[in-house]
């Protein structure tokens, strides 16, 4: 059995409608605003809907061209569909044990988003939430897609997550009015281009965030990450430092690379997988797309000294091609360093002021510039600087 209406109805109080419910194109509904429908069956508007009360949702709902929806929540255990033309809704709630799809023009929230529990797929719908908040969000309720806000000038909050993982970004300061959209995406892994002193980049997951406007915004941005595997980001070419540190980055056009933000704190983590980090720095926002990414770079307090035990000329990254030692938060005055094998032959020697330690090191050839092989070679170091000298002497192991 289908309910059809085919004439002006007013609901007012608690209403439940149990069977398959169609607002046919020739009837008109008004609701009135202390009242709530719950639609158990599927739900079709095709007539005129003016909805000032709640509807509540079990199954699949088409409101067709209505654009006055009212507050609308979600429930049940099946997965639903919402599709219509350009759907305003006053209060939007999701609180269900599975997902919603959206296959509307647009989706127009006035007041609440409440991610209480479900997931949220808009796919090409346009989700704004105009003047009010998104509330809620966890690993059992985010949004897989893309999301715009208006910011009445306080924090802008989104509880996106990917494949399971909940992944959340704020942007912590934004002024009145200020259009932000933001997406959850996989990363183009060709794109991910450690630059500044990052030594990876994660694959897993990024967002693209874009303020539609040419005022430029410069805001710190949190994220709530999850899923991650930063571990496999350290690897023999690329090891700089004793300890390392997820770290918010963004991609700079100008020169193709990534860039940290820095550290501004970070809780709740191992440091590997999971975590809530902010950055030090803040994100420049103008009306084009943001790529930000979470990287990992090293952690020091104060000068910082390090000579890596595996060197590997054909490294992926460029700088670490030549062999030589790390030292961060200090100028050098004096770097000497020879380097012998293990027959006792001197294979380099630099005795240098003013050094720059990223422009010097061996670079895996002989003094003769023979190609040396790989093997067990010896090193002494000292790097003299304004706040005392650094020096090592010990082994690596060369590989080709």
């Amino acid at each position: 059995m289908r309910i059809l209406f085919f004439i002006s109805i007013l609901f007012a109080g608690v209403q439940c409608l149990a069977q398959p419910f169609t607002l046919q194109p020739n009837a008109s509904l008004f609701v009135e605003g202390n009242a709530s429908i719950y639609f158990s069956n599927e739900a079709a508007f095709q007539g005129k809907l003016q909805n000032q009360g709640t509807f509540l949702f079990n199954k699949d709902v088409d409101f067709g061209e209505n654009t006055s929806a009212g507050s609308l929540e979600f429930v049940g255990t099946a997965d639903q569909a919402l599709t219509g033309n350009e759907v305003a809704a006053t209060n939007f709630s999701l609180n269900k044990q599975a997902s919603l799809f959206l296959s509307a023009g647009a989706l127009e929230i006035s007041g609440t988003l409440d991610m209480t529990k479900g997931y949220l797929f808009p796919q090409s719908t346009r989700v704004h939430v105009a003047s009010g908040r998104i509330a809620g969000g966890s690993a059992d309720s985010y949004i897989e897609g893309e999301i715009s806000q208006t910011s009445a000038g306080n924090v802008l909050y989104y509880p996106m997550g990917l494949n399971g993982y909940f992944n959340s970004v704020s942007l912590l300061q934004t002024s009145q009015g200020d259009k932000i959209a933001v997406e959850i995406t996989i990363p183009d892994a060709s794109l991910l281009i450690p630059g500044d002193s990052l030594i990876g980049l994660a694959d897993e997951v990024q967002w693209i965030v874009t303020k539609e406007s040419e005022e430029n915004l410069a805001t710190t941005v949190e994220v709530n990450f999850d899923g991650f595997e930063l571990n496999s980001l350290v690897n023999p070419q690329t090891i700089r430092a004793h300890r390392y540190g997820p770290v918010v980055a963004h991609l700079d056009a100008e020169e193709g690379k990534y860039l940290q933000l820095g550290i501004g704190s970070l809780t709740d983590t191992d440091s590997l997988t999971y975590g809530m980090l902010t950055s030090a720095k803040t994100l420049v926002l103008r009306n084009e797309p943001k790529y930000v990414s979470l990287g990992r770079m090293p952690l020091s307090s104060g000068p910082a000294f390090f000579v890596p035990n595996i060197f590997a000329p054909r490294a992926a990254l460029e700088e670490n091609r030549l062999f030589r030692p790390f030292l961060a938060g200090v100028p050098v005055e004096r770097f000497t360093m020879a380097i012998w094998d293990g027959y006792n032959v001197e294979m380099y020697n630099v005795n240098q002021t003013d050094a720059v330690l990223d422009e010097l090191g061996w670079d895996g050839t002989t003094n003769g510039g023979a190609t040396a092989s790989e093997g067990v070679y010896y090193y002494s170091i000292q790097v003299v600087t304004p706040q005392g000298s650094f020096s090592k002497k010990g082994s690596f192991i060369l590989l080709r």
